[in-house]
């Protein structure tokens, strides 16, 4: 089923429209605005620590010590808490430009960067996560600014 949007003060029907996390849509607004097309992005999320993410794992994976296996075979059904949020933007174009503060150049056309949810094996509290997303996307608009 596909979505349309209505124009809040004009009750206008919208169709050229694309979601975004809030916590970055002016990043992505401004990206786009330069030039900077983007394909997706993911401003990283907090999740509740008794949540747990099904991922299908080859048995020889580190990460299968981890979780709690749901199935058998020559691939591993592995249920695992999150341990880390990821901010990362992918461009529609590859471009030729410095990566923002932290932030690495996963491939070609992708910058990311992980906060971990753990440091030296202890949690970290929310608010030191939520600092660190925040500082990120502080480093995210100065560095598209400055594009």
């Amino acid at each position: 089923m596909n979505h349309k949007y209505i124009d809040k003060d004009t009750f206008e029907i919208v169709d050229n429209v694309f979601e975004v996390d809030e916590e970055i849509a002016d990043i992505i607004s401004m990206l786009n605005k330069k030039g900077y097309y983007t394909e997706y992005c993911c401003s990283g999320h907090i999740k509740d620590p008794r949540l747990y993410e099904m991922y299908t794992l080859d048995k020889d994976d580190e990460d299968v010590k981890l979780g709690y296996i749901v199935e058998d075979g020559d691939k591993l059904s592995v249920l695992l808490p999150q341990t880390f949020a990821g901010i990362y933007i992918k461009f529609r174009d590859k471009y030729e430009f410095a990566v923002p503060n932290g932030f690495t150049k996963y491939d070609e056309h992708t910058i990311d960067k992980v906060i971990d949810f753990y440091i030296d094996g202890k949690k970290k509290s929310y608010s030191e996560i939520d600092k660190e997303l925040n500082d990120a996307y502080n480093d995210l608009r100065r560095w598209v600014e400055s594009l």
